[in-house]
């Protein structure tokens, strides 16, 4: 019979068993909350054993965060089978939900760039876009070969990095600090770059792919996907100038947006095709455990 007890009574009950049952009591309880709380000391009587306790919220939520990561690695792999197929669904999506949204906007909001301002669907759709390359980055950084550290791999940082962007995309940390030094500090855009905020982002962006450059050599082995991933580059380019120099309007504001929604899905496209040319050579199997 297994019972749920005090840790007083863990204790009293272990005091006459083997010494190794005493010290998997005592761990149990050094490592866990009092007994009313989420973990409990179990103790067999009949057994003469310690039960491990029952995982509290943080063991379930990080074993529950695991399970979504292994599921998005091998949807990644089964899609990079079809590269072509996900960057045209990407496109019909990015293009189309404009096409819709900024009418929309223009007819319930008097604002047609609407559907693009923060916490909009065009926001949404960017940073889902950005996670997507990052997880598919990941992914095949968990089937490089050679197992080296995260940050001295194209995939591993590429991973990172679009992480990165992902919760600025959603977050719009550059647009808050720029505003704050703009009116706090005074600060001045230079270059003629319309605002603090554009300046910020040139200067993250200009960062990203110094760090990436250094590891981009390896790209010469995937040519296709070099050729979408400088595409989606070009496009973000495009969009960033727009953003930098342009004078700001709802036109502007549009086109801008509309370059960055149609890099998203040649970036991922192209981290798909790497990812299937690296699992035809290497194997679907990870060359690395989940928590990498």
């Amino acid at each position: 019979m297994t019972g749920t007890v005090a840790p007083s009574r863990c204790r009293e009950e272990a005091s006459g068993r083997p010494r190794i049952h005493r010290e998997v009591v005592d761990t149990t309880i050094r490592r866990g909350h009092p007994a009313h709380d989420v973990w409990q000391c179990l103790y067999s009587r009949t057994m003469g054993e310690a039960i491990a306790p029952t995982p509290g919220f943080g063991s379930r939520a990080s074993s529950r965060v695991r399970e979504l990561s292994a599921r998005a690695d091998a949807r990644a792999v089964e899609l990079s089978a079809r590269p072509g197929a996900v960057l045209g669904g990407l496109l019909a999506v990015s293009v189309g939900l404009p096409l819709i949204g900024v009418p929309l906007g223009e007819l319930v909001r008097d604002d047609p760039p609407a559907y693009f301002r923060e916490g909009m669907p065009g926001t949404w759709l960017s940073f889902a876009i950005l996670l997507a390359a990052a997880v598919v980055a990941r992914a095949a950084f968990r089937r490089e070969p050679g197992s080296p550290r995260w940050h001295a791999s194209f995939w591993g940082l590429s991973a990172g990095i679009f992480a990165l962007l992902a919760v600025v995309e959603i977050g719009q940390p550059t647009i808050y600090l720029g505003r704050w030094l703009e009116t706090t500090v005074g600060a001045v855009a230079p270059f003629e770059i319309v605002n603090v905020d554009a300046a910020l982002l040139i200067m993250l962006l200009a960062v990203v792919a110094l760090v990436l450059a250094r590891r981009a050599l390896v790209l010469l082995h995937h040519p296709a996907a070099a050729v979408l991933l400088l595409v989606g580059a070009g496009l973000g380019v495009g969009s960033q100038v727009l953003d930098s120099f342009w004078k700001v309007s709802s036109a502007e504001f549009i086109a801008e947006e509309s370059l960055k929604a149609l890099a998203g899905p040649f970036v991922v496209a192209g981290y798909l095709v790497a990812l299937r040319s690296i699992v035809r050579v290497h194997g679907s199997d990870p060359q690395r455990p989940e928590a990498s």
